[in-house]
């Protein structure tokens, strides 16, 4: 439950021509619903100006948030006084990317919406390690991404961000990866595989799976059964196994419990994450694709033992242990520039 508390201190000035307000403010789950953004803040600010035009400036940390995509923010027309607003965001518990196909935990990183120019804009840098989205009509599993947003003059290009993303996804016992660069609506996408595949074996694996290998082969008739499917996952996963998992993560004091059903339809597998904060640097996680290995195409790879370590804010030293001879090591760095 969320108790909400809203502080308000300082001067108002009903009859000065201008310069009206000198407030700070203080406000702990205040609720906010606008455009694609609904969920709660903490923070602080400061309430300045006119009457006509006030001038809100705020660090606020969000939680219990979801902002959805494509990202909308209305902006309402006709007279009245003109709101400027300087607001820097920061995740907190839960806070979520979403839609019908991807669902993403923002984790790290900040981000500044401001109108003082006269339009809105987004400038900052978000970090998330978990999450998952639809490519290729696969499930896929981040491993990393970030997402920045820059200040852009091009009315196109206003939110949209530059985005790096690193994901996998098991089909048939083979570990698919993919590495995803540019602009959102245009990004580069470079595929790899344990064991190694070339990228036409990839995309044949890829498209052989789900709706879009089946109509390519015309059978219509397996792409209304598919999809009829994916849309019961769905339903599933949303209505049921996200309170289930809530449930259980909070009960053995995990950071991560998470399964994911999207292949227990169609292949009878289920995808199972656990992990762990063991400290304040190390950050311990298992990942297993648990089902009928009469499916899979290849050895199992879907069970994985993943390591973080952070050295400092900016540097991490990753580990993944897949097996005796299927191990890596790396270091990642995350500086603005």
């Amino acid at each position: 439950m969320l108790f909400r508390s809203v502080e308000i201190e300082g001067i108002i000035k009903p009859f000065a021509a201008d310069d009206n307000l000198a407030l700070r403010l203080k406000g702990k789950d205040l609720p906010f619903a606008h455009g694609s953004i609904e969920g709660y803040f903490d923070g602080t600010g400061r309430l300045s100006g006119s009457f006509s035009g006030p001038m809100i400036e705020a660090e606020l940390l969000a939680h219990h948030l979801d902002v959805r995509l494509p990202f909308t923010w209305p902006v309402s027309g006709g007279g009245g006084g003109y709101w400027k607003y300087d607001l820097l965001l920061s995740p907190g518990t839960e806070v979520y990317l979403v839609n019908n196909n991807i669902n993403v935990l923002i984790q790290e990183g900040s981000l500044k919406v401001q109108n003082t120019g006269g339009q809105l804009a987004l400038i900052g840098e978000l970090y998330s390690s978990q999450g998952s989205f639809d490519f290729y009509n696969n499930k896929f599993f981040l491993q990393n991404g970030m997402a920045r947003f820059e200040q852009s003059f091009v009315e196109k290009d206003r939110y949209i961000p530059y985005m790096n993303i690193n994901a996998w996804t098991n089909i048939g016992g083979a570990r698919i990866n993919v590495q995803l660069n540019g602009k959102s609506n245009n990004m580069i996408a470079t595929f790899s595989s344990s064991p190694p595949l070339s990228e036409e074996e990839i995309l044949t694996l890829l498209t052989s799976k789900g709706g879009l290998g089946e109509f390519v082969s015309g059978n219509l008739g397996d792409v209304l059964y598919r999809e009829f499917f994916r849309w019961l996952h769905n339903q599933i996963q949303v209505d049921y196994i996200i309170d289930v998992q809530e449930a259980l993560r909070k009960a053995f004091e995990l950071d991560r419990f998470e399964l994911d059903t999207y292949n227990w339809l169609l292949g009878n597998q289920i995808s199972l994450y656990i992990g762990k904060h063991l400290s304040n640097r190390l950050y311990l996680e298992y990942v297993s694709i648990l089902g009928d290995e009469e499916t899979l195409l290849f050895d199992d790879y879907g069970r994985e033992l993943k390591l973080q370590y952070f050295l400092d804010e900016n540097v991490i030293l990753e580990g993944s242990w897949q097996g005796e001879e299927n191990y890596s090591i790396s270091i990642e760095t995350k500086y603005q520039f």
